[in-house]
C-alpha cells in the first residue's frame, strides 16, 4: 500500500500538482502488488489536512483487504508527516501497531510548521514503535518532546561495492550534468 496525492486537473499548468493525476492505481514492483489509493491534494491547504485525507483514504480500502482474507500484523509508516499521522489514526481504527521511521525532512523542516508539529508530537506519543535514520534525528525527536528511550537508530545499509564517493565533476560529466550542482555552502552563505 502506497498512497499518492491526487489533483484533478492534468494541465502543465498546475505543475507538480498535475503530475498527482497520472500515477497508476495499482503496479506491480519487483513482484510484489502495489496499490495507490487516491487522498485529495489541493494547493495552499494541503500540507494541513493530508494526515486526514490519507486516513480517510486508506481505511475503506484497507477493510476491503481485510475482509478479503488479506490480513497484515503492521502498519509501517515511513516519513512522520503527515504519513505517521495518518498511519497512528489507521492503526487506531484497524487494531494494528504502528511503527514510524523519521527520514529526515519530516521532522528537520516540516515540524517547523506549528500544524504539522502537534500532528508529529501526537503521532510520535501514540505510535508503538519509533525509528530515526540517524542519531541527529533521534535528537530532533527528544527536542519535539519524545521520550529518548523510545527511538531506535537504525542507520540505512548501503552496499558499499556499489556505492563509493567518486569526483563530483568527473560524475556529472559522465552522467551529462549541466546545471548547477547542490552546495550546502552555497545555501549558508546565502
Amino acid at each position: 500500500m502506497a498512497p499518492c496525492p491526487w489533483f484533478p486537473l492534468t494541465s502543465r499548468w498546475f505543475g507538480h500538482y498535475a503530475l498527482f493525476a497520472r500515477q497508476p492505481r495499482e503496479e506491480i514492483q519487483h513482484g510484489l502488488h502495489v496499490d495507490h489509493p487516491r487522498y485529495l491534494q489541493l494547493p495552499k491547504i494541503g500540507m494541513s489536512v493530508a494526515p486526514l485525507a490519507i486516513f480517510v483514504a486508506l481505511l475503506p480500502v484497507l477493510r476491503r483487504q481485510l475482509r478479503g482474507g488479506r490480513d497484515f500484523d503492521l502498519i509501517d509508516a515511513h516519513y512522520f508527516y503527515p504519513d505517521a499521522v495518518a498511519a497512528v489514526l489507521l492503526g487506531r481504527a484497524l487494531g494494528r501497531p504502528v511503527v514510524v521511521t523519521a527520514r529526515g525532512s519530516d521532522l528537520n523542516l516540516i515540524a517547523e510548521y506549528a500544524v504539522p508539529r502537534r500532528w508529529i508530537r501526537w503521532s510520535a506519543r501514540q505510535a508503538d514503535g519509533l525509528v530515526a535514520v540517524s542519531r541527529g534525528l533521534k535528537r530532533r525527536l527528544v527536542a519535539l518532546g519524545v521520550v529518548e528511550e523510545r527511538v531506535r537508530v537504525l542507520r540505512n545499509g548501503v552496499d558499499l561495492a556499489l556505492f563509493r564517493p567518486v569526483d563530483r565533476d568527473a560524475g556529472r560529466r559522465a552522467l551529462g550534468l549541466t546545471r548547477p550542482s547542490f552546495s550546502p555552502s552555497a545555501i549558508s552563505s546565502a
